[in-house]
């Protein structure tokens, strides 16, 4: 089945895309317990003539069609700790916000699972539908692998869409990644630093674990600028300090948050391997202690090449026509659906879902983010054909 003809009952369904899309919105959930979107998802699918499971982990699989081959489509459906502010008659009524589109993505999945249904006597394949948790904090993905999502039946290929905002590029635009390494591996670390609380005025008395935090992080930064060439695009960031409750104390413990960010499975271990012993080292010259504990990560997500090449036949007639993405063309967030990556062959798409000029001008993870809904048929048909043609 053609792309053309897909977005026609992509259309036929816009309303209910729109529905699903906003009812998912007010109610953003965050991390691995999605009580309200599991339930809502599960209750649409029921709906449409699906049996599906819900992972005791939170996230929900089912299936549709019947083959040999495999098909795996994934949406992810949490939220992120921001207060909404984007102005929407729709906006979240929790302190969560789907300030990067993923209540697009569940939606569209929706969509697709509504084509498939209807279109499920031409799927020589078996497409198994994945709803899936936590991956803004690279939990989700590993732990539905771990409940055997890439099995019974055994997956031949995978896909995962994105939707993008404040971009240049046409609403709808599918955007066509390269093969090789699309997205930069990354890990989550908290780092302890403890040392000896006194009163402000004879910190000689204590140990002060807030300098020691300074002295850290200068030393970090000399991790990427003077110990990796700088062609990796290696990052390291702290983005919390946390520490103290009172002006006039030195405080016990100081803690710092952070990511880092890799392309390089070797270079992302030398960062971790470089990030415990600095810490632990500077530390120790303050006379305080450090403990860096990595919370979450994942690794670099890689397109497969066999997948990508047949990318531009099966989007073919797409309006507006997609954009294949030039060599070396990476994005710097990262995406834990890459351990799926690691183990079958997989694609990261990407749908253009607010243009600048269309005043969508806040970007992805922004508390006044906005996306157009009229890229949801695009999405939706883009999930079903890759169900349909990957394999044909």
């Amino acid at each position: 089945m053609t792309f053309e003809k897909l977005y026609s009952g992509a259309l036929r369904i816009q309303k209910r895309l729109s529905e699903d899309r906003q009812n998912l919105h007010k109610t953003a959930e965050c991390g691995m317990s999605l009580p309200r979107t599991v339930q809502y998802c599960a209750d649409r699918l029921i709906k449409m003539g699906y049996s599906p499971k819900i992972c005791s982990k939170g996230g929900i699989i089912c299936t549709v069609g019947r083959g040999e081959k495999c098909v795996l489509l994934r949406a992810d459906m949490d939220a992120l700790p921001i207060k909404e502010e984007s102005g929407e008659s729709f906006s979240s009524e929790t302190d969560a916000m789907h300030a990067c589109g993923h209540d697009m993505h569940t939606a569209m999945l929706l969509g697709a699972a509504q084509l498939l249904k209807d279109a499920e006597k031409e799927l020589h394949t078996t497409v198994k539908l994945c709803f899936q948790p936590g991956e803004e904090t690279l939990r989700g993905a590993l732990s539905m692998i771990e409940g055997g999502l890439l099995s019974s039946p055994k997956v031949s290929s995978a896909a995962m869409i994105h939707v993008l905002t404040a971009t240049d590029r046409e609403c709808g635009t599918i955007l066509i990644p390269p093969a090789g390494i699309g997205a930069a591996g990354a890990d989550f670390f908290t780092v302890f630093i403890r040392g000896r609380g006194c009163h402000g005025s004879t910190p000689y008395l204590g140990i002060d674990p807030i300098g020691t935090a300074a002295h850290i992080l200068t030393s970090l930064a000399g991790i990427v600028e003077r110990e990796l060439s700088p062609d990796g695009g290696d990052v390291l960031s702290i983005g919390r300090i946390q520490a103290g409750d009172s002006d006039n104390a030195i405080p016990d413990c100081c803690i710092l948050g952070g990511t880092l960010r890799s392309y390089s499975d070797s270079r992302r271990e030398f960062l971790k391997s470089r990030l415990s012993e600095i810490c632990r080292f500077v530390a120790k010259a303050h006379r305080t202690e450090a403990e860096v504990v990595f919370t979450s990560g994942c690794p670099s997500f890689i397109n497969d090449a066999d997948l990508c090449s047949r990318l531009p036949r099966i989007f073919e007639g797409a309006t507006p026509a997609p954009i294949i993405l030039p060599e070396g063309t990476r994005g710097g967030g990262s995406e834990d659906f890459a351990y799926v990556s690691r183990e079958v062959p997989t694609v990261m798409l990407a749908v253009c879902a607010g243009a600048k000029s269309a005043g969508y001008e806040y970007p992805l993870h922004s508390k006044k983010a906005r996306f157009d809904e009229s890229a949801l048929p695009y999405g939706a048909a883009a999930y079903a054909a890759f169900a349909l043609n990957a394999h044909t």
